[in-house]
Formats: structure tokens, sequence, C-alpha cells
């Protein structure tokens, strides 16, 4: 079973011990920005980033911010059209209204 948890600064998906992916994270005011990932499989990695942002909508926090061009690269890899802070209207809305993001 493939478990998502909270480590520090950092989301970590992993299976039986091992490190499938990982997200570092920080806060600037109310946004959250989000590392250049390190994962081995995409699907695992989408968990991941789905985790990270459940985890900061139920905190309150309104914002989501690319830390870096190399995340905004893997979420476009996933299949996400990446929303610079302020677009979206929040991280609720994250997934509902970026052109192209995934359900």
């Amino acid at each position: 079973m493939i478990r998502i948890q909270r480590t520090g600064e950092r989301f970590v998906a992993a299976e039986g011990g091992r490190t499938l992916a990982s997200c570092d994270f920080s806060l600037r005011g109310n946004t959250v920005l989000l590392g250049a990932p390190a994962y081995a499989e995409l699907p695992v990695a989408d968990g991941v980033f789905r985790a990270c942002l459940d985890y900061f909508e139920r905190r309150g926090y309104l914002d989501y911010g690319p830390a870096d061009e190399a995340a905004a690269a893997a979420f476009a890899a996933l299949g996400y059209t990446v929303c610079r802070v302020g677009e979206t209207g929040g991280i609720a809305a994250f997934f509902e209204t970026c052109k192209n993001c995934k359900n």
C-alpha cells in the first residue's frame, strides 16, 4: 500500500519502506510554494501533488504558486496547466478552473 505523509517540509509517498516520490514545500504568506519534485513513477508523483494541495486547502491557504520552472515543468509533464498565483482564485479552484487540468 502506498502511503503519502508529511515529513517536516516535504510530502513523501512510500511503499514498503521505499520512497517513490517526494515534494518539498514552503510558505510565503498565504502562498504555497512547491519545490521541484523527485519521483520514480508519475502516477505516484501526481498523488503527492494532490496531497500537497489538499493539505493546504484544508488549512485555509488560498494561493498556489510553483517554486521554480522545474516544478512548473513537472506539473506540465503530468498534464496540468500551471497556474500562477492569483489566476485560479485559490487552491480549491486549481483543479476546477485551470485550462486542461486533470480531474
